[in-house]
């Protein structure tokens, strides 16, 4: 076997690109089969192929989701590649992605340098391209390591210092780096502004960037509380993420999983945002949907995986069925995962819905509630017109027989004075009168009375707020917003004129009125319960 591969040396490399070719066709059982052929023969063959080879297979182990095998070919490229002084220009920058995937971003900046030393190497206008690419490459492991302004000096070194009419696509990612830089510090009007000049570039040379900086201008218009924008952003992306007349299969296939969740999570905010819960339930329903169909292009590539798993299962059979349960168990957790979140995700909204049908029958019972109480103190102030109204003539006609009483003294009084003959006739007439005037004094009882229920309300809100007035204190009060004289409620009360305005007094001093203030204003003004 050794002989024929000294005849044919290039063979290899023949296999290699065949592997490569039914990958890309979708044969990846068949490309699995070809790689792992040549991973056998490795010991045989040159570092600088085997190193080629274990990134390749370490990038479709990585695509079909088996993480752990991925890392243990990057580990051999990794190992292999410090050997070599030949590294090609592309397997130095993928190295350096496997380095920045292990989190050792110092080791993948050196071998994005080195790529671009390699790179300013070359003669053709794709090596300059590669070239002032890596600087945005370096600004990007900086970004991660958090060393922002690293990250910005190597981002504006291609927005400054290369031609963007030439490089129109690099040109344009640099600028959504600096956008996604200014996001990260809550500079939302400059990333945003930032965000548009880049997708003028990346909408026609570089789509798969052109989806990520819509995602990103939708975030920042978010932010800006500019929800129009926002979700025209948004529509775009999840218009163009399907769309194939912008980006070929296999870019549409790398596009982050979760990136077009994280773009119908957005919109759904936004929707409640502009009040359309119906809208935004829906757009839930759908990202709900893609995460179904996330999971069966999933399954997919665990067919590619289990082929792969088969190919090696006659020298590891015991790990493998291993990795079959702990597979089993992660697809059950996940699963059950899935499950839970789509019960959160349902509990929550019917829960958001309820609280809202519930807050607005609460508005609409105290509303209903307030209207009523307005209604009735309407009535009662109505009511309370009236009974003014009925005890002030009341009062007047009991003064006028108090009036009459003083005229029927004096008349007794020349009665006596004259002779008994005349005096006979005097007294039947007066009997007639005082006969007539007899209800007098049930007039007074049904006067207080009246008084009584006029002022209930108002004697009720006045002992409440000043518990020291006295019952009699308080009748007084309530025939001052009659509008009774003082004379006249020294009538009606049976008392002199000094008492009531020695009571007066005693009023002003126990409730908190002013020297300047009228006694009879402030309590009309009290006289409302809402006062």
């Amino acid at each position: 076997m050794l002989a024929q591969e000294e005849q044919n040396p290039n063979q290899w490399d023949v296999d290699f690109d065949r592997a490569l070719q039914l990958w890309d066709q979708g044969q990846k059982d068949s490309s699995f089969t070809i790689l792992l052929g040549l991973e056998e023969k490795s010991k045989n063959l040159p570092d600088e192929f085997n190193a080629k080879l274990f990134v390749n297979l370490a990038i479709r182990l990585e695509e079909i989701g088996d993480l752990h095998s991925a890392l243990e070919y990057k580990k051999k490229s990794i190992k292999i590649h410090p050997k070599s002084d030949s590294i090609p220009n592309l397997e130095a920058e993928r190295v350096a992605h496997f380095f920045n995937n292990l989190n050792q971003r110092d080791s993948a900046i050196h071998y994005t340098k080195l790529a671009q030393s390699r790179f300013s190497l070359g003669t053709t206008k794709r090596d300059s391209a590669r070239y002032i690419l890596m600087n945005n490459n370096i600004g990007y492991y900086f970004y991660l390591e958090e060393e922002l302004d690293s990250a910005f000096n190597y981002y504006n070194k291609v927005v400054t210092d290369y031609n963007k009419a030439h490089f129109p696509g690099i040109y344009g990612i640099a600028i959504g780096n600096m956008a996604q830089l200014h996001f990260d510090q809550q500079e939302f009007q400059t990333a945003l502004e930032l965000a548009k000049k880049e997708l003028e570039f990346s909408k026609i040379y570089v789509p798969e960037s052109y989806l990520i900086t819509l995602v990103l201008a939708a975030n920042c218009s978010y932010q800006l509380n500019q929800m129009d924008e926002a979700d025209n952003y948004i529509d775009s992306f999840l218009l163009n993420k399907d769309n194939k007349k912008n980006t070929d299969k296999n870019k549409l296939s790398s596009t982050d999983g979760d990136l077009i969740k994280s773009a119908y999570e957005l919109k759904a905010k936004i929707e409640f945002k502009q009040n359309r819960p119906k809208k935004a339930y829906q757009t839930l329903v759908l990202l709900t949907h893609f995460e179904d169909s996330l999971k069966a292009a999933q399954k997919k590539d665990e067919q590619s995986f289990s082929s792969f798993t088969n190919y090696r299962l006659q020298s590891i059979q015991q790990k493998l069925e291993l990795t079959k349960k702990e597979t089993a168990i992660a697809e059950a957790n996940a699963a059950k995962k899935t499950v839970q979140i789509r019960i959160y995700v349902v509990s929550l909204i019917l829960a958001l819905l309820l609280t809202i049908v519930g807050l607005y029958l609460y508005r609409l019972f105290l509303k209903r509630k307030e209207k009523f109480k307005q209604i009735e103190y309407e009535l009662l102030q109505l009511e309370l017109d009236n009974k003014r109204k009925d005890v002030t003539q009341l009062g007047i006609e009991l003064s006028n027989k108090r009036e009459f009483v003083n005229e029927m003294n004096e008349h007794l009084a020349e009665i006596l004075k004259k002779p008994s003959k005349e005096s006979k006739q005097n007294i039947r007439a007066l009997l007639r009168d005082l006969n007539h005037r007899a209800s007098m004094e049930g007039n007074l009882v049904a006067l207080r009375t009246d008084i009584v229920k006029v002022n209930n309300s108002f004697f009720e809100t006045l002992g409440a707020k000043y518990p020291e007035l006295t019952r009699t204190e308080k009748e007084i009060c309530g025939l001052l917003i009659l509008n009774f004289s003082t004379k006249n409620i020294a009538y009606i009360r049976n008392v002199t004129i000094n008492a009531v305005k020695k009571k007066r007094q005693i009023i002003r001093k126990k409730l908190p009125i002013s020297s300047e203030e009228n006694l009879v204003e402030f309590l009309i003004k009290h006289s409302n319960p809402k006062a």
